[in-house]
């Protein structure tokens, strides 16, 4: 299966070779902000990141920060179509993990390590990977029914890959339940009631042959 994300994509990440002087230290800023029609990569040093599972990727208005450290941020507004393995054979109790894999490009571990926000370089679970506000949908549960309250926060996973040399990937991901009354009200339901209008028509005298197709019909109709 696929699914659409809407959002924002940020990278952090430390390059000394940017480092500046501060106001405390003589400087003219304390963060240096790129004009909008910046693009990293095109200018800076980046991590070169892809997304394993991505099937597209849209990307929007972005901002780019670098602090007298070195220390880059970007942020940029994205829509991420991915591929998941997606099984739906215990509908209407079916749950799904919705994951992001992130890695390099063209950088292994040797050169740039990947870890969720705050978390700790190699292997392990760590961080925060995905983060939310409130968020709800009428036909499934995100992580749990807290997050239609509050939000949600979940850590990134770094699993690291040999192809000759180590690789860092990172999976970020979150869990959707759907919610089983919703779909036995607005799908099962009518499901079966539009099969009894069909089965209806066995009961109508055989003679009446327009009466037994307009039961059929009936069904068509209200769907559409």
């Amino acid at each position: 299966g696929q699914i659409t994300l809407n959002g924002y994509f940020r990278q952090y990440w430390k390059d000394p070779r940017l480092a500046y002087n501060s106001t405390n230290d003589g400087g003219c800023l304390n963060t240096l902000t790129m004009p909008e029609a910046f693009r990293a990569v095109d200018h800076i040093w980046t991590p070169n990141l892809y997304i394993d599972n991505g099937v597209a990727w849209r990307r929007g208005a972005s901002l780019t920060t670098v602090s007298p450290d070195g220390s880059v941020f970007t942020s940029e507004e994205a829509s991420i179509t991915l591929k998941l393995n997606m099984r739906f054979d215990r509908i209407p109790f079916d749950q799904h993990k919705v994951f992001m894999e992130l890695a390099s490009y063209s950088m292994d571990s040797d050169t740039v390590r990947l870890m969720a926000k705050d978390g700790k370089a190699g292997a392990g679970t760590s961080g925060i990977g995905m983060t939310t506000t409130k968020i709800e949908d009428p036909v499934w549960w995100i992580e749990g029914r807290e997050a239609a309250k509050s939000g949600f926060s979940t850590p990134g996973e770094v699993v690291v890959k040999d192809f000759g040399s180590d690789w860092d990937y990172l999976t970020v991901s979150f869990e959707v339940t759907r919610r089983t009354k919703y779909l036995v009200d607005n799908v099962l339901l009518q499901d079966l009631m539009f099969l009894a209008v069909c089965y209806m028509g066995f009961f109508v005298d055989p003679g009446v042959a327009p009466a037994r197709a307009a039961m059929a019909v009936i069904p068509v109709l209200i769907m559409r």
